[in-house]
C-alpha cells in the first residue's frame, strides 16, 4: 500500500515533537511531544515528572539544581529546618513538592514550606505522628531529610536568573 503521509520533526531548545501529516492536509498533523532530560526529572521516589526548574534538597542543606534552577542555594539552619534562596518561591501551577516515600507509598516525613516576602523558602521537616483524635498524620518532632533521599522543589525563577540571562544572551537580547 502506498502512502503519501509525511513525517515531521519540530524542536526548540527544550522540546522535540514528531508528527505524521498528509501533504494534502498539513493542518491535520498528529504531533507527539518527546520527554527527555531537558524537560523532565526523576523525583525522590523514582518517578519521571515535568521539570522546570527543579532543585533536590538534601538533609545536609545542599541542593542539586537542574539547569533552569542554577544559582539557587540552600542551608541547613537547624535539625529539620532548611532555607532555600534564589527563587521566587514555589511554581504557581502544576506539582510543587515531592516528599520521599517508602515502598508502600507512605511519606517518610511531614513537610511544611513557607515563603517569606523576600521569596526565601523555609522548608521544615518533621517525623510523622498519628493524631488519634483527628485520625490524621501531623507534624511530630523535627528531623532531617532521610539519608540518601531528598525533597524535590519545583520553583518559579526570577527574570534575572542565571538560566534566563543565558537564554536572553543566546537570543541576542
Amino acid at each position: 500500500m502506498y502512502s503519501t503521509a509525511g513525517f515531521g520533526l519540530a524542536f526548540n531548545r527544550d522540546n522535540i515533537w514528531t508528527g505524521v501529516y498528509d501533504p494534502e492536509n498539513p493542518g491535520a498533523a498528529t504531533w507527539k511531544k518527546w520527554w527527555g532530560e531537558t524537560n523532565t526529572t526523576v523525583d525522590t521516589n523514582g518517578f519521571i515528572k515535568r521539570a522546570s526548574p527543579v532543585v533536590k534538597l538534601f538533609g545536609t542543606g545542599e541542593v542539586e539544581c537542574n539547569e533552569e534552577a542554577e544559582g539557587v542555594t540552600a542551608s541547613r539552619e537547624a535539625e529539620g529546618v532548611y532555607r532555600v534562596i534564589g527563587s521566587c518561591g514555589l511554581k504557581p501551577e502544576g506539582w510543587k513538592v515531592e516528599i520521599p516515600q517508602d515502598i508502600n507509598g507512605n511519606f517518610l516525613c511531614f513537610v511544611n514550606i513557607t515563603t517569606a516576602e523576600d521569596c526565601v523558602l523555609t522548608v521544615s521537616v518533621f517525623r510523622r505522628r498519628f493524631d488519634v483524635e483527628t485520625a490524621m498524620i501531623i507534624a511530630g518532632d523535627p528531623m532531617d531529610i532521610p539519608e540518601g533521599r531528598w525533597i524535590d522543589l519545583r520553583l518559579e525563577m526570577p527574570a534575572d536568573s542565571l538560566f534566563n540571562q543565558r537564554i536572553s544572551q543566546e537570543q541576542g537580547g
